[in-house]
């Protein structure tokens, strides 16, 4: 739990505390909208960034490789067709460049 009045009376504290965690802090206006790009931004980089899921067979071969009237494979495959997600992750890139970050000072440790 965080204590707002706590927040507003310290919002530079609250702030350090969440970049210490890994936090990204963005600030948007609701009224005039500044800073909606920027968070905007963030989440596609951070959406982009995501892991892709390993596709299933039905997504990368529509087709399918059963017999519908058998209900056994075929010995032949039909052709395979391009993988979209790569495509579009290849499209995400020049969309949206990942920012550079500045690097995070080493901790030290207690003794």
């Amino acid at each position: 739990m965080h204590d707002i009045k706590w927040i507003r009376d310290n919002p530079d504290a609250f702030d350090a505390a969440l970049k210490r965690r890994g936090v990204d802090v963005h600030l948007v206006s609701a009224a005039t909208g500044e800073g909606l790009q920027e968070l905007l931004d963030a989440t596609v980089r951070t959406l982009d960034s995501a892991p892709m899921p390993v596709p299933l067979e039905g997504d990368v071969n529509p087709l399918g490789t059963r017999n519908s009237s058998l209900g056994t494979r075929n010995s032949v495959s039909p052709p395979r067709l391009p993988d979209e997600r790569e495509l579009d992750a290849q499209a995400r890139a020049v969309r949206a460049p990942a920012a550079k970050r500045p690097k995070k000072p080493a901790r030290s440790r207690r003794t």
